[in-house]
């Protein structure tokens, strides 16, 4: 869910990145990234620096957003990040001031930041379980959700991390997908929640929510 279609073979090969010498998959790009610690050290100094100029007004400190309408990005899946900035950029995903944004960032600066926010953790404090999240569990494990996003919600390269996202945000995301009103555009997600009511989507988010995500990323 929320981008649980595989991503194009495109989108996981980044020019930029190929013409340094990196293997061609973004996935194998971060993997060698992980393993080389001059790189790695380098990566998120630059990471930082856009994600502090141009990220955290909005999605918080090292992507750990404080306002329930605007998407953590501390600890999602950095293949994720990059691909959903192409996205914006082709206009396959409309929001328009992350288009605005995404128009200024270079490629290596789009690599980097996202490399960066999959590194930290996610701070958000605990949520009290609200009473529709058993609702939500169990369309969570009962209506495909599980079988993309895995069994905490916290995805893959290629899927988000679900896990303590806001809750607004889900709502929304959620609703655009099912309705397809063309802000989120993802064939899979739109089937999937076809079915579901507007009560069905509110306890998938609020289960989504206060699953939380303990030891996610890499403290810096």
């Amino acid at each position: 869910m929320l981008g649980c279609w595989l991503i194009p073979v495109s989108d996981l090969a980044w020019p930029q990145v190929t013409t340094l010498g990196a293997p061609r998959s973004l996935a194998q790009f971060f993997l060698a990234v992980d393993a080389d610690p001059a790189r790695r050290a380098r990566m998120m100094a630059a990471g930082k620096d856009v994600e502090s100029r141009l990220c955290g007004a909005c999605h918080g400190v090292d992507g750990n957003s404080v306002n329930p309408e605007v998407p953590n990005l501390a600890g999602q899946n950095a293949v994720y990040i990059v691909v959903q900035i192409r996205k914006l950029l082709r206009g396959e995903r409309k929001h328009e001031t992350m288009q605005i944004i995404a128009k200024m960032l270079p490629d290596d600066d789009i690599v980097n930041v996202a490399y960066y926010l999959s590194k930290q953790r996610v701070t958000s404090p605990p949520k009290e379980s609200a009473p529709s999240a058993q609702v939500g569990e169990t369309i969570f494990q009962t209506q495909f959700c599980i079988y993309c996003h895995g069994a905490e919600a916290r995805g893959n390269e290629q899927i988000p991390r679900l896990a303590g996202q806001q809750r607004d945000y889900l709502l929304r995301s959620l609703r655009q997908y099912r309705d397809r009103s063309g802000e989120r555009n993802d064939a899979m997600m739109s089937l999937v929640l076809n079915a579901l009511t507007d009560d069905d989507i509110v306890g998938l988010a609020d289960y989504l929510n206060g699953l939380g995500m303990p030891g996610g990323g890499e403290p810096q």
